[in-house]
């Protein structure tokens, strides 16, 4: 019996796509015409077969988790047929979990902005000599001008529905009485202990009700009070969820 070995190769598109073929002279033609209409066809299916694309998305974007899975999801993958609970990108990267190898939802993009949970920047402080914050009154008797310091006042901006000053100062006797007249100071305290402590920082949240009228924040975030307060303000109220 008489072996002939053919070399096939297809280059088209960037591919190059190549076949040996073995057969006895007598199924020469047959062999050969089957191993080209197959090789043909894996290279059409490797073709037309649909890319993954991975988005890169805002820290505040909207993704989904799961009571228990190690992945967070875009709307719609079939991994949130039993629990769907929606969070931040931020928050669930920081939970240690991953993106979806099914639905592909997005990673983190790094050249964006960061979250409006990270905390606001107070003013730098003027130079020395020069108060930028200050009144002046003209004394006409003696002829001299008086400067009267005021102090700075704390940058909330993106934090008024979870913290009003003057309602955090009425609300907590304790804490106005240690940052008299210091804005920024009673600020850093609501950041930083006020809303671990569960304290009311304005009339539009209460955390213990959005607590218990979310069900599945309370699964993920447990009693960490702090993470309903970030979530009201990044998320749950742009979803429509009361918070009170």
């Amino acid at each position: 019996m008489i072996f002939n070995i053919d070399l096939i190769v297809y280059k088209t598109s960037g591919f190059i796509i190549v076949g040996i073929v073995i057969f006895d002279s007598q199924r020469r033609s047959h062999m050969k015409r089957f191993l080209s209409m197959s090789i043909i066809t894996v290279f059409m299916v490797m073709l037309f077969m649909p890319a993954t694309r991975v988005y890169a998305l805002d820290g505040n974007a909207t993704v989904y988790i799961t009571k228990t899975g190690n992945c967070y999801h875009a709307d719609g993958c079939r991994h949130l047929s039993r629990s769907k609970i929606a969070t931040t990108l931020s928050n669930a990267l920081a939970k240690g979990l991953t993106p979806c190898s099914n639905c592909h939802p997005g990673t983190l993009d790094t050249t964006l902005p960061a979250p409006t949970q990270e905390t606001p920047q107070a003013a730098p402080a003027p130079a020395q000599g020069t108060p930028s914050t200050a009144t002046q009154s003209s004394n006409a008797q003696a002829g001299t001008s008086v400067v009267v310091p005021v102090a700075p006042v704390a940058a909330t901006t993106g934090w008024d529905c979870i913290y009003n000053e003057a309602y955090y100062r009425t609300h907590n006797a304790d804490v106005d009485a240690v940052y008299a007249g210091d804005s920024v100071g009673i600020f850093q305290h609501f950041k930083t202990s006020g809303m671990k402590e569960g304290r009311r920082g304005c009339d539009e949240f209460d955390v213990a009700s959005y607590r218990a009228k979310n069900a599945d924040l309370n699964a993920v975030y447990g009693d960490d009070l702090a993470k309903y307060y970030y979530h009201y303000m990044n998320t749950g109220k742009a979803e429509g969820r009361s918070g009170k």
